[in-house]
C-alpha cells in the first residue's frame, strides 16, 4: 500500500515492504513507474531514502520514501505545421516488443554509429496494439547503413497536434487525451499514427515528453 505523508523533510509517497532485495526493487519500481505516473504528484528530484523497521534486533521491513510535490499543470496541447522531424527507428512485435525494439536500435547504433548512441538526447517511441517502434532523432540529411530491422521515418503530414508535458506520464493516457482533443475540435486523426519523443537533455529520470498526432481538418 502506498500513501502520501507530510513529515519535516517534506511530502513523500511511502510504502512498507519486507526486507528482501527483490521485493524492495519491485516496490521502488511500483512507486515510481506505476503509482506516481497516475497520481496528482510528481518526483521532486530530491534524494529518496529508506527507513529500517527493526524486529527482534533485525531489520524485518523497510519503509520507502519518495519525495514528491503536487504536479504543475500537466499538459498543454497546440497545433503546429509539419515540424520536419526525422528518426532512425527499429520495430518489434509480440511479447516484450518494447525491449526487443530498444535492443535492436541500441545494437545497430553501437555497431554503426556509436557517436549517435552516446550523444542522442531525443528518444522516439510509437506503441501499437502488439508492437513497438523505438528510435532516436536523426539528422535530416544523414544516410544510414541498410538493415532489415531498422529504418528511417519522418514527419510528412501538413499539421500536427502536439501534447507537451514535464511529467513522463503514461503513453496510452496521453495518446487518449491527444486523440480526444482532435475529435472534440473537428479534426480527423488516426490514433495509430501518434508517437512520442522523450527529451532527456536534463536526465533520464524524468524526461520532458512531446506526443505528436498528425491531423486533417474535417470538411463537409
Amino acid at each position: 500500500m502506498t500513501k502520501v505523508e507530510s513529515i519535516p523533510r517534506g511530502i513523500f509517497a511511502s510504502s512498507t515492504v519486507i526486507n528482501d532485495e527483490g521485493r524492495i526493487n519491485s516496490a521502488w519500481n511500483y512507486l515510481y513507474f506505476t503509482w506516481l505516473q497516475s497520481s496528482m504528484f510528481e518526483y521532486t528530484n530530491q534524494p529518496y531514502y529508506e527507513e529500517y523497521i527493526i524486529k527482534n534486533n533485525n531489520p524485518a521491513k523497510l519503509k520507502l520514501y519518495l519525495p514528491i510535490r503536487e504536479r504543475s499543470k500537466e499538459t498543454k496541447i497546440k497545433l503546429i505545421n509539419n515540424p520536419g522531424l526525422r528518426f532512425i527507428v527499429a520495430n518489434a512485435k509480440g511479447y516484450n516488443a518494447e525491449e526487443a525494439a530498444s535492443k535492436t536500435m541500441t545494437d545497430y547504433l553501437a555497431a554503426h554509429y556509436p557517436h549517435i548512441l552516446s550523444t542522442s538526447k531525443e528518444l522516439y517511441v510509437q506503441k501499437g496494439m502488439y508492437s513497438y517502434a523505438c528510435g532516436v532523432r536523426a539528422n535530416t540529411k544523414q544516410e544510414f547503413a541498410a538493415s532489415k530491422n531498422v529504418g528511417v521515418i519522418a514527419t510528412t503530414e501538413s499539421d500536427y497536434l502536439v501534447l507537451e508535458s514535464n511529467v513522463m506520464g503514461d503513453y496510452d493516457r496521453y495518446a487518449d487525451i491527444l486523440f480526444s482533443f482532435a475529435q472534440d475540435n473537428g479534426m480527423d486523426a488516426d490514433k495509430k499514427q501518434i508517437f512520442a519523443i522523450y527529451d532527456t537533455k536534463n536526465g533520464f529520470l524524468n524526461p520532458m515528453v512531446k506526443m505528436y498526432c498528425p491531423v486533417k481538418f474535417c470538411t463537409k
